[in-house]
Protein backbone atom coordinates (compact mmCIF):
# COMPACT_ATOMS: atom_id res chain seq x y z
CA UNK A 1 0.00 0.00 0.00
CA UNK A 2 1.42 3.48 -0.75
CA UNK A 3 2.92 5.65 2.17
CA UNK A 4 1.03 8.46 1.33
CA UNK A 5 -2.38 8.28 3.68
CA UNK A 6 -4.21 10.47 0.84
CA UNK A 7 -3.87 8.32 -1.69
CA UNK A 8 -7.06 6.57 -1.22
CA UNK A 9 -9.78 8.33 -2.44
CA UNK A 10 -13.26 7.12 -2.93
CA UNK A 11 -13.23 6.31 -6.44
CA UNK A 12 -10.11 4.22 -6.15
CA UNK A 13 -11.18 2.14 -3.07
CA UNK A 14 -14.48 1.78 -5.58
CA UNK A 15 -12.44 0.82 -8.56
CA UNK A 16 -9.93 -1.96 -6.65
CA UNK A 17 -12.76 -3.76 -4.34
CA UNK A 18 -10.02 -7.09 -5.53
CA UNK A 19 -7.53 -5.15 -3.31
CA UNK A 20 -9.63 -5.06 0.40
CA UNK A 21 -11.19 -8.10 2.27
CA UNK A 22 -11.72 -6.97 5.62
CA UNK A 23 -12.16 -2.68 6.81
CA UNK A 24 -11.83 -1.24 9.83
CA UNK A 25 -11.98 1.91 11.59
CA UNK A 26 -9.86 3.69 14.81
CA UNK A 27 -10.80 6.22 17.28
CA UNK A 28 -10.24 9.88 18.71
CA UNK A 29 -9.98 12.67 16.99
CA UNK A 30 -11.60 12.45 13.15
CA UNK A 31 -11.64 14.59 9.90
CA UNK A 32 -15.36 15.07 10.02
CA UNK A 33 -16.50 18.69 11.48
CA UNK A 34 -19.36 19.64 13.51
CA UNK A 35 -21.75 22.22 11.50
CA UNK A 36 -19.49 24.93 13.43
CA UNK A 37 -16.27 23.63 11.52
CA UNK A 38 -15.33 22.02 15.65
CA UNK A 39 -13.13 19.03 16.12
CA UNK A 40 -15.28 15.22 16.90
CA UNK A 41 -13.66 12.81 18.45
CA UNK A 42 -15.16 9.09 17.48
CA UNK A 43 -16.13 6.62 20.33
CA UNK A 44 -17.83 2.83 20.53
CA UNK A 45 -19.12 1.25 22.86
CA UNK A 46 -18.22 -2.35 22.54
CA UNK A 47 -20.97 -4.51 24.37
CA UNK A 48 -19.19 -7.52 25.93
CA UNK A 49 -21.72 -9.52 28.16
CA UNK A 50 -25.50 -10.34 28.77
CA UNK A 51 -25.32 -8.22 31.58
CA UNK A 52 -24.53 -4.74 29.67
CA UNK A 53 -26.52 -5.43 26.66
CA UNK A 54 -29.99 -5.86 29.13
CA UNK A 55 -28.83 -2.16 31.01
CA UNK A 56 -28.79 -0.64 27.52
CA UNK A 57 -30.96 -2.90 25.64
CA UNK A 58 -33.87 -0.36 25.15
CA UNK A 59 -31.77 2.47 24.16
CA UNK A 60 -29.78 0.58 21.76
CA UNK A 61 -33.29 -1.01 20.21
CA UNK A 62 -35.21 2.70 20.68
CA UNK A 63 -32.77 5.11 20.33
CA UNK A 64 -29.05 4.10 19.07
CA UNK A 65 -30.22 1.77 15.80
CA UNK A 66 -32.42 4.62 14.53
CA UNK A 67 -30.09 7.71 15.07
CA UNK A 68 -26.06 6.38 14.32
CA UNK A 69 -24.04 3.71 13.29
CA UNK A 70 -24.42 0.21 14.85
CA UNK A 71 -22.89 -3.02 14.15
CA UNK A 72 -24.25 -6.87 15.22
CA UNK A 73 -20.71 -8.94 16.13
CA UNK A 74 -19.65 -12.34 16.67
CA UNK A 75 -21.43 -12.94 20.48
CA UNK A 76 -24.99 -13.00 20.74
CA UNK A 77 -24.67 -10.51 22.85
CA UNK A 78 -22.30 -8.21 21.07
CA UNK A 79 -22.84 -5.01 19.52
CA UNK A 80 -20.29 -1.99 18.40
CA UNK A 81 -21.90 1.58 18.93
CA UNK A 82 -20.72 4.59 17.36
CA UNK A 83 -21.02 8.35 18.52
CA UNK A 84 -18.80 11.48 18.31
CA UNK A 85 -18.30 13.79 21.39
CA UNK A 86 -16.87 17.18 21.28
CA UNK A 87 -14.61 16.08 24.17
CA UNK A 88 -10.63 14.94 23.62
CA UNK A 89 -10.65 14.13 27.53
CA UNK A 90 -12.15 10.82 27.87
CA UNK A 91 -10.08 7.62 28.34
CA UNK A 92 -11.02 4.10 26.94
CA UNK A 93 -12.47 2.11 29.18
CA UNK A 94 -11.40 -2.04 28.37
CA UNK A 95 -12.50 -5.08 29.67
CA UNK A 96 -10.16 -4.97 32.98
CA UNK A 97 -11.72 -2.47 34.24
CA UNK A 98 -15.11 -4.62 34.46
CA UNK A 99 -16.33 -7.19 36.72
CA UNK A 100 -16.65 -10.11 35.43
CA UNK A 101 -19.23 -11.21 33.46
CA UNK A 102 -20.47 -7.53 33.30
CA UNK A 103 -17.79 -6.77 30.73
CA UNK A 104 -17.72 -3.83 28.15
CA UNK A 105 -15.14 -2.04 26.24
CA UNK A 106 -15.01 2.34 25.53
CA UNK A 107 -13.04 2.83 22.48
CA UNK A 108 -11.73 6.28 21.93
CA UNK A 109 -8.27 6.45 22.01
CA UNK A 110 -5.60 3.67 20.03
CA UNK A 111 -8.08 0.77 19.12
CA UNK A 112 -9.58 -0.89 16.31
CA UNK A 113 -13.01 -2.15 15.54
CA UNK A 114 -13.91 -4.32 12.44
CA UNK A 115 -16.22 -3.03 10.17
CA UNK A 116 -19.44 -4.57 7.66
CA UNK A 117 -19.09 -6.23 5.80
CA UNK A 118 -15.74 -8.05 6.63
CA UNK A 119 -15.21 -11.22 8.32
CA UNK A 120 -14.15 -11.95 11.84
CA UNK A 121 -10.52 -12.80 12.01
CA UNK A 122 -11.05 -16.17 14.46
CA UNK A 123 -13.92 -16.97 12.30
CA UNK A 124 -14.03 -16.98 8.27
CA UNK A 125 -17.36 -17.59 8.20
CA UNK A 126 -19.00 -14.66 10.48
CA UNK A 127 -19.79 -11.11 8.71
CA UNK A 128 -19.83 -8.02 11.21
CA UNK A 129 -23.42 -6.75 9.79
CA UNK A 130 -24.76 -3.17 10.03
CA UNK A 131 -28.44 -3.06 11.99
CA UNK A 132 -28.20 0.74 12.57
CA UNK A 133 -28.09 3.95 10.03
CA UNK A 134 -25.01 3.19 8.01
CA UNK A 135 -24.98 6.94 6.48
CA UNK A 136 -24.85 8.75 10.09
CA UNK A 137 -23.03 8.85 13.32
CA UNK A 138 -24.50 11.08 15.71
CA UNK A 139 -23.25 13.66 18.18
CA UNK A 140 -23.91 12.69 21.96
CA UNK A 141 -21.88 14.92 24.20
CA UNK A 142 -22.22 13.46 27.63
CA UNK A 143 -22.79 9.77 26.80
CA UNK A 144 -19.19 8.60 27.62
CA UNK A 145 -20.03 9.84 30.96
CA UNK A 146 -23.42 8.74 31.58
CA UNK A 147 -22.47 5.04 30.26
CA UNK A 148 -19.61 5.04 33.32
CA UNK A 149 -21.16 6.92 36.11
CA UNK A 150 -25.07 6.05 35.39
CA UNK A 151 -25.78 3.03 32.90
CA UNK A 152 -23.30 0.71 33.30
CA UNK A 153 -21.59 1.89 36.68
CA UNK A 154 -22.07 -1.01 38.47
CA UNK A 155 -20.48 -3.11 36.05
CA UNK A 156 -17.48 -1.41 36.87
CA UNK A 157 -14.84 -2.54 39.60
CA UNK A 158 -14.26 -0.52 42.47
CA UNK A 159 -11.23 1.89 40.90
CA UNK A 160 -10.95 5.66 39.57
CA UNK A 161 -10.86 6.04 36.12
CA UNK A 162 -8.58 8.31 35.35
CA UNK A 163 -8.66 11.33 32.32
CA UNK A 164 -5.86 12.42 29.97
CA UNK A 165 -4.48 15.60 30.08
CA UNK A 166 -3.81 17.91 26.96
CA UNK A 167 -0.37 15.74 26.16
CA UNK A 168 -2.74 12.72 26.06
CA UNK A 169 -0.71 10.96 28.87
CA UNK A 170 -2.27 9.63 31.87
CA UNK A 171 -2.64 11.90 34.88
CA UNK A 172 0.10 11.21 37.51
CA UNK A 173 0.79 13.44 40.22
CA UNK A 174 4.06 15.55 40.57
CA UNK A 175 5.61 12.89 43.37
CA UNK A 176 4.69 9.84 41.80
CA UNK A 177 6.35 11.21 38.71
CA UNK A 178 9.32 12.13 41.10
CA UNK A 179 9.25 8.61 42.49
CA UNK A 180 9.52 7.04 39.61
CA UNK A 181 11.99 8.69 37.88
CA UNK A 182 14.20 7.91 41.09
CA UNK A 183 13.78 4.33 40.72
CA UNK A 184 14.41 4.06 37.21
CA UNK A 185 17.74 5.71 37.49
CA UNK A 186 18.38 3.35 40.47
CA UNK A 187 17.57 0.38 38.35
CA UNK A 188 20.00 1.88 35.60
CA UNK A 189 23.01 1.29 37.43
CA UNK A 190 22.29 -2.28 38.59
CA UNK A 191 24.24 -4.58 36.42
CA UNK A 192 21.35 -6.31 34.33
CA UNK A 193 21.70 -10.60 34.56
CA UNK A 194 20.75 -13.32 32.64
CA UNK A 195 18.31 -16.24 33.33
CA UNK A 196 19.51 -19.16 33.08
CA UNK A 197 17.36 -21.98 30.67
CA UNK A 198 16.21 -23.13 34.62
CA UNK A 199 14.58 -20.03 35.52
CA UNK A 200 13.43 -19.48 31.47
CA UNK A 201 11.48 -22.63 32.11
CA UNK A 202 10.01 -21.95 35.69
CA UNK A 203 9.08 -17.97 34.21
CA UNK A 204 6.78 -19.34 31.60
CA UNK A 205 5.16 -22.70 33.62
CA UNK A 206 4.29 -19.74 36.14
CA UNK A 207 3.29 -16.32 33.62
CA UNK A 208 1.62 -18.83 31.06
CA UNK A 209 -1.80 -18.93 32.74
CA UNK A 210 -1.99 -15.52 33.09
CA UNK A 211 -1.60 -14.57 29.27
CA UNK A 212 -5.37 -14.87 28.54
CA UNK A 213 -7.41 -13.77 24.99
CA UNK A 214 -8.78 -10.74 26.13
CA UNK A 215 -5.37 -9.09 28.32
CA UNK A 216 -2.71 -11.23 26.45
CA UNK A 217 -1.57 -7.62 24.48
CA UNK A 218 -1.40 -5.37 28.18
CA UNK A 219 0.25 -8.34 29.99
CA UNK A 220 2.89 -8.72 27.24
CA UNK A 221 3.74 -4.96 27.63
CA UNK A 222 3.45 -4.84 31.12
CA UNK A 223 5.88 -7.81 31.55
CA UNK A 224 8.11 -6.27 29.02
CA UNK A 225 8.55 -3.44 30.92
CA UNK A 226 8.96 -5.65 34.58
CA UNK A 227 12.16 -7.63 32.45
CA UNK A 228 13.73 -4.70 32.28
CA UNK A 229 14.56 -4.53 35.64
CA UNK A 230 15.94 -8.03 36.75
CA UNK A 231 15.83 -6.79 40.21
CA UNK A 232 12.31 -6.71 40.80
CA UNK A 233 11.60 -9.60 38.61
CA UNK A 234 13.96 -11.90 40.68
CA UNK A 235 12.41 -10.03 43.87
CA UNK A 236 8.98 -11.06 42.62
CA UNK A 237 9.41 -14.35 42.09
CA UNK A 238 11.54 -15.56 45.39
Amino acid sequence: MPDNPEFWSEKKIKESPNRFHNVATTFGKSKIKDAEGGDLYLHCLDIDSEEVLKRVHGLLKGEWQTKTFVTKTQKDCGHHVYWFEHSSQNSPITTEYCKKGHEFEIKCGKALCTLPPSRHRDNPLFHYESIGLQDKIMIADGLYDNLINELLKDCLKPKKITRKVSDSKPVLSIIENNAKSKQEDEDSRIMRSILSEDQIEKSIEYLVHYYQHTTRHKFAFGFSGLVCHPTRLDSSMK
